[in-house]
């Protein structure tokens, strides 16, 4: 296990400067970034002028941090879909492309492709034709991923997210296994296993599946606060030490508000529990 981190979707961004710092305070030296939170106050979150990106990666190169993971990678794109028409799955790939773009000018080498709603198979359409198309798709998403140095993280997100495509763990890592490419790889999400009953099975999940796993998301359903609990986080951190897990360890979590700090200090201290019990 490289490290810990935290994705900045649980803070506003004009809180951000005193997340960071409660982050170093508490051992946590990776930052995931949805650009737009990271950039909110760009025209374009997914192009920001150059000056700019030189700010944000000083505001956390200054206290320390390293950003390791991109999510949110459709936030604000319109008219786009896996398994859309062609113009929608060039519209799709084309937005892929730029967040690629951007992680590599922030030195990103990971980006979750989640977006759940963006990835529904239509109804009618063959199991056949949808593996087909998530095959290609993802091929080229993760050529473009190869050429700028970073992997696409495919991440299971359960049906209530409002998707029917790769919504388990062991269907996604099939799906990274078929393609077999090395600009792709897992996102293993808690969440997901917890939504999908699978949690009793976390040891065999993880086990069988660290050959791909290339980040792991610590989160709760519907991304409230996490860790749950200090012992389920001591869980999934025994979990991936007992393979030699060698990535990072994010929390994902929404903000709540004027308490965002507050539950943030509440996650971390949680987080520090999950360590000492190992």
């Amino acid at each position: 296990l490289r490290g810990f981190s935290v994705s900045n979707i649980a803070w506003p961004f004009a809180e951000r400067l005193q997340a960071y710092q409660l982050l170093i305070e508490h051992n946590v030296a990776g930052l995931e970034i949805a650009p737009g939170m990271l950039f909110a106050d760009a025209e374009d979150a997914f192009n920001p002028p150059a000056a700019l990106i030189r700010q944000r990666l000083a505001e956390i190169a200054d206290v320390g941090l390293t950003p390791v993971s991109m999510q949110s990678l459709l936030f604000g794109v319109k008219d786009v879909a896996l398994f859309g028409n062609m113009d929608q799955r060039r519209a799709y790939i084309a937005a892929f492309g730029r967040a690629i773009r951007l992680a590599a000018a922030l030195n990103i080498p990971h980006l979750v492709l989640g977006s759940p709603r963006e990835r529904a198979i239509p109804d009618g359409m063959p199991d056949t034709e949808a593996e087909q198309i998530a095959v290609d798709m993802l091929t080229q998403i993760s050529e473009l991923a190869q050429v700028e140095g970073c992997r696409i993280g495919l991440e299971p997100n359960p049906a209530i997210y409002g998707t029917n495509f790769a919504t388990h763990t062991d269907h996604a890592a099939w799906l990274v296994r078929k393609i077999a490419h090395p600009g792709l790889c897992l996102t293993l999400d808690i969440g997901n296993l917890q939504i999908n009953g699978e949690m009793h099975d976390l040891e065999q999940i993880v086990a069988s599946n660290a050959d791909v796993i290339g980040h792991v998301h610590l989160s709760e359903p519907e991304l409230v606060l996490t860790p749950g609990s200090a012992k389920m986080a001591a869980q999934v951190i025994k979990a991936l030490q007992d393979v030699d897990y060698p990535n990072w360890l994010s929390l994902e979590m929404r903000a709540s508000g004027a308490a965002s700090c507050d539950a943030l200090l509440l996650a971390l201290a949680r987080l520090d529990s999950a360590r000492t019990l190992q």
